[in-house]
């Protein structure tokens, strides 16, 4: 109804309803699934409500059933009540699998933590981020005498149909994209799932035969609480790239057009987006309000691109600055997934070969030295075609690899230096993203962390090591290096704590060299918020590249970027550098405006190559 009125011109869009051929599916809610397998909550426990929240203790139930009900937390994924109704369903029910929606991959990792411990049920994980084997193993039947339960993300709600599942264990919860537009950052936020998702769920138990769903919610709270349905992307996720493509297209007042759509975004949302354009050199924002925003040369070749704004600009410096094919891997690993596996049973061995590749304490340079790493295997990989296939799959199982992610990341990479060339910054040589004579700078680490702090600026923290120990020893006081990374503090401009996620190569890290880090997202779970794709940031690129206010202290020997940012600097190397951004600004707004110009100042290049290598 809500599309049909939306697309009515003189008279109601049709609307034509197709009804589904599934059987019958039979729900259960916490009423049912506490009487069922006996699971009691403790008042005071972790997941209890608080005594504030549930009324006076003499006030409480006396039963513990009624108790239970009254004072257990619907709000978070509870493991040990999703055990024990596997369990319940497992004892009690006839043939068929289980299939446990989760939020997360940590939920999955926990929850298959418990039920390992049962030999009669085999329990799998099911999420986007598995290896194709790894995947393929939910689709295979048990041993006899044994349950297959599955614990899966919402990728298992319409992308993928295993057809002995007969049960379905819903958590109502889910994970989704956000932005928050105050602090300009991309968030992972948890929740309620909508009850369209839960349909969608509990349909799946109902695909070859009648079956059963167990929601670990109350009815009354499914009934009342649970939204109709999730919040449009529109409305919760970054519109930079929606609002770049609305400019390129003419529409010069986003907001007017936005305004007209099915579901018409927050306006902070879309100033938002056009405050990140503008910190990126994409959009020219008039002073007066009667004027209409237009793309700067960047931003026209920014639109070019089928990916986020800042990867773009990634692409464009990176070609620029002479280290095309680091850039093209990171834009494309991002923009495919992550390329690293951690199976459960195997997460030791897969955090260590995950930081042999680790490089200059940045995630994204993580990624692609990986990928180096299997391109190079590949190229240097002899044998039949069999043969090559067969040590292919094995280099990526040493090294816990996703080969149909580095397959994609290559396919993407080919697409994306294709584009560059037709921008006319690249070459029309084949292969010359990978060509010697373009990537100059590809192995220097100091020029790529400067350009990617010139694409991911203002998503800066400071870093605050922990503070010095010292030692008394008979030659005198020695310092100690520090070796708790938990003892190191990230703050935002704002001064809010942030932690690095755990999956992150800079998760344990104590020594770095700079004081400061840019990263790609945020994500907040209950208590903390998380950056992910962390990456020490370099100090000179910093002052050549961010910001749009440079200003040079001499009495202390600073530059202090954007009022908030300072970095120590000899006076003269701050007058040198704040001189030389301005002519290289200039450069590259000639170079965006008609790329066929090409960079006749190798000095000015050179002499930013050496500012930044140097440090």
């Amino acid at each position: 109804e809500k599309f049909s009125k939306y697309f009515t011109l003189d008279v109601d869009a049709p609307v034509l309803s197709v009804p589904g051929r599934t059987f019958p599916v039979k729900h259960y809610y916490l009423e049912n699934i506490l009487s069922m397998t006996g699971y009691r909550v403790q008042l005071g426990s972790k997941y209890s409500r608080r005594i504030q929240d549930v009324g006076p203790r003499e006030a409480l139930p006396k039963d513990p059933l009624e108790l239970s009900l009254k004072i257990i937390r619907e709000d978070c994924v509870n493991p040990d009540l999703i055990e024990a109704t596997v369990l319940a369903v497992h004892r009690s029910s006839g043939p068929g699998a289980i299939l446990v929606f989760l939020p997360g991959v940590a939920d999955i990792f926990n929850v298959l933590s418990r039920l390992r411990s049962h030999k009669d049920v085999q329990s799998l994980p099911l999420h986007a981020g598995l290896s194709p084997e790894d995947q393929a193993k939910a689709f295979q039947y048990p041993p006899s005498g044994c349950r297959k339960v599955l614990c899966a993300t919402n990728v298992a709600e319409t992308s993928i149909t295993v057809d002995d599942v007969v049960y379905v264990i819903d958590s109502v919860r889910v994970k989704e994209a956000g932005y928050d537009a105050l602090n300009g950052s991309s968030t992972l936020n948890e929740g309620f799932a909508s009850k369209a998702n839960c349909r969608q769920r509990s349909g799946r138990a109902g695909r070859v035969q009648a079956g059963e769903c167990y929601r670990l919610v109350k009815e009354k709270t499914f009934k009342n609480r649970i939204p109709d349905h999730s919040i449009p992307e529109i409305c919760r996720i970054s519109l930079e790239r929606l609002v770049l493509m609305s400019v390129a297209c003419g529409y010069s007042d986003p907001v007017a057009l936005l305004e007209e759509a099915l579901d018409a975004p927050e306006r902070l949302l879309i100033e938002s987006a056009v405050t990140s354009l503008r910190q990126l050199g994409a959009l020219i924002v008039p002073e007066s309000q009667e004027s209409h925003l237009s793309l700067t040369g960047l931003g026209r070749h920014l639109s070019a691109f089928a990916i986020d704004a800042r990867l773009g600009k990634l692409l464009i410096y990176g070609t620029i600055f002479r280290c095309p094919a680091i850039v093209l891997t990171i834009a494309a690993a991002v923009s495919e997934g992550t390329i690293f596996v951690s199976p459960m049973d195997q997460r030791e061995q897969a955090d260590a070969a995950k930081r042999r590749f680790s490089w200059g304490r940045s995630d994204l340079l993580t990624q692609a030295c990986a990928f180096q790493s299997w391109q190079s295997f590949c190229k240097e990989n002899n044998g039949s075609f069999q043969q090559r296939r067969e040590a292919e799959k094995l280099f990526c199982d040493e090294n816990f690899l996703n080969l149909r992610i580095l397959r994609n990341i290559s396919d993407t990479r080919t697409q994306l230096a294709s584009t560059l060339s037709d921008l006319g910054f690249g070459s029309t040589l084949k292969g010359w993203e990978d060509q010697e004579q373009f990537n100059t700078n590809s192995n220097s680490v100091k020029v790529v962390k400067a350009v990617l702090v010139a694409c991911l600026y203002p998503n800066v923290v400071s870093v605050r090591p922990p503070a010095a120990v010292f030692k008394e020893t008979a030659s005198g006081t020695m310092a100690l290096d520090p070796d708790d990374s938990k003892c190191v503090q990230y703050r935002q401009r704002n001064g809010q704590r942030v932690f690095i996620h755990p999956s992150s190569v800079n998760f344990a890290e104590t020594k770095y060299i700079s004081r400061w880090a840019v990263y790609l997202m945020k994500s907040s779970s209950d208590t903390k918020m998380f950056l992910r794709d962390c990456n020490e940031a370099s100090s000179s690129g910093i002052i050549l590249f961010c910001g749009r206010d440079l200003k040079v202290d001499h009495d202390k020997g600073l530059v202090i970027v954007d009022d908030w940012i300072p970095v120590s600097a000899p006076a003269r190397t701050a007058i040198l550098a704040r001189e030389l951004r301005a002519r290289l600004d200039q450069m590259l707004l000639d170079k965006f405006d008609d790329p066929s110009v090409p960079l006749s100042d190798t000095a000015l290049l050179t002499a930013f190559e050496r500012l930044i290598t140097d440090n």
